[in-house]
C-alpha cells in the first residue's frame, strides 16, 4: 500500500524550507520579530504551560514561549529548519520534533497551548490539520494561528511567488471559522488587518 497522497506533496513543502533554512532570516521583514513578540505577549501565556510550537521554523517564537512555558516543543516538516532553531541554544525545556502536523505523533491532550504561526497556508489538507491539532489540545486548551501580515497579504505574495507556494493562502473567514468549530474547537477571537492575522481557537471538551 502506497503512502496517503499528502505525504507525496509535503516532500517538495519539505524541501522548500529545507532549501532556505540558513537564509531565512533574512528573507522576512525586519518587523517580523517585534511584531510576533507583541502577539505572543497578548497571548497572556500562564506560566508552566504546555506550548507546541507547529511549523517552528528557525526558532523565532522560542524566546517568547521559553519565556512563560514548562517546556516547548518545536515541531516542523524541515530538518534543517530545526537545525537552526537548536544553534539559538535556548535551554532544556525546549525540545525539537521533526514530524507533520498531518500525522502528529502526539498523545490526545497533551499540550495547554498549540502556536501555528506563518505556516497554515502550506498544509496540504487544512482540514486534517487543525484537527490533529485540536486532538493534541487538553481542556480549555487553545489553538493559535498567526502571521504578521494580513491574509490579502499572505495570500498574494504566495500567488507572486509561484513554484512551490503557490495557491497556498489562508482560506477566508467564514471557512477558517467553519475548519475550528469543525473539529469541535469555539472560535475566541479572529483579527485580520495591517497589523497581522490572528485566530484564537478553544477547547471546551
Amino acid at each position: 500500500m502506497g503512502h496517503p497522497p499528502h505525504r507525496e506533496v509535503n516532500k517538495s513543502i519539505r524541501a522548500f524550507f529545507d532549501e532556505r533554512a540558513a537564509n531565512w532570516d533574512d528573507m522576512v521583514c525586519p518587523q517580523h520579530a517585534e511584531r510576533l513578540k507583541t502577539m505572543v505577549a497578548a497571548l497572556g501565556l500562564s506560566d508552566g504551560g504546555r506550548v507546541l510550537d507547529v511549523g517552528a521554523g528557525n526558532g523565532v517564537l522560542v524566546p517568547f514561549l521559553a519565556a512563560k512555558a514548562r517546556f516547548v516543543v518545536e515541531l516542523d516538516i524541515s530538518r534543517r529548519m530545526l537545525c537552526e532553531g537548536r544553534a539559538r541554544s535556548v535551554g532544556e525545556k525546549v525540545a525539537f520534533l521533526q514530524a507533520d502536523v498531518l500525522d502528529l505523533p502526539i498523545a490526545p491532550a497533551a499540550f495547554d497551548v498549540v502556536i501555528c504561526n506563518s505556516c497554515f497556508p502550506h498544509f496540504s489538507d487544512q482540514r486534517r490539520a487543525i484537527a490533529e491539532m485540536a486532538r493534541v489540545l487538553d481542556t480549555g486548551g487553545r489553538l493559535v494561528v498567526c502571521h504578521t501580515q494580513s491574509r490579502e497579504c499572505i495570500n498574494t505574495h504566495h500567488r507572486r511567488a509561484g513554484g512551490t507556494v503557490g495557491g497556498h493562502e489562508l482560506p477566508p473567514d467564514d471557512e477558517m471559522r467553519a475548519l475550528v468549530t469543525g473539529a469541535g474547537l469555539s472560535v475566541a477571537e479572529f483579527s485580520n488587518g495591517p497589523g497581522g492575522y490572528c485566530l484564537i481557537g478553544r477547547n471546551q471538551r
